[in-house]
């Protein structure tokens, strides 16, 4: 009887550990999708700017050659 207990108990534990390990691999999936998309976001605010910059030299260029 006992040994029935204890190999419950440890069934529960086992049942229990990886329930947490899939609970971190998911939120550390989580947190590198949103570091991903937070670079990302990131990299095309820099290209807008940059897109910007350049549209603003050739502008300015244009007014120059005049």
């Amino acid at each position: 009887m006992y040994s029935d207990q204890a190999f419950l108990l440890l069934s529960a534990a086992a049942v229990l550990l990886e329930m947490a390990a899939v609970c971190w691999v998911w939120e550390r999936k989580m947190k590198q999708a949103a570091q991903r998309e937070q670079e990302a976001e990131q990299r095309r605010r820099a290209r807008l700017h940059d897109d910007y910059c350049t549209q603003e030299a050739a502008r300015l260029y244009r007014l120059r050659r005049r």
